[in-house]
């Protein structure tokens, strides 16, 4: 299984991974420079990934910033893979507003309505309140 995590920062998920005892391959995205990845762009993403993971990442971005990583994103997936991604709830501001570099609010079915434009079947939500 490849994996693809975006906006890995510290690669904190590859030492959750492997504490599972999962046996994949890792592979990290991020824009920030201060750790090593493997890639620093999407653009510059070629090859194709069984599973990506994106957590805290979208809403730093316009709608239509998202909306074109999502499409590339949908690319770079092998044809069952998955993505599973992460966005502050709307819905409980505290959480969301402490942030002042979030630039687009996400309620979970415009988020579901952005992936399906992208491409992506929704099998699950999960929201925390």
């Amino acid at each position: 299984m490849t994996l693809l995590d975006i906006g890995a920062g510290m690669k904190g998920m590859k030492a959750e991974i492997a504490n599972l005892g999962i046996s994949l391959t890792y592979k990290s995205m991020d824009v920030a420079r201060s750790n090593q990845h493997d890639f620093y762009d999407v653009g510059s993403i070629s090859e194709r990934f069984d599973a990506i993971i994106m957590f805290e990442v979208i809403e730093h971005m316009s709608l239509q910033e998202g909306l074109d990583l999502m499409k590339k994103l949908y690319s770079i997936m092998n044809e069952k893979g998955i993505i599973i991604l992460s966005t502050p709830n709307i819905f409980n501001p505290g959480r969301y507003m402490r942030d002042a570099t979030h630039e687009t609010f996400y309620a979970y079915d415009e988020l579901c309505g952005l992936l399906n434009i992208a491409g992506f079947e929704i099998r699950n939500v999960y929201r925390s309140y």
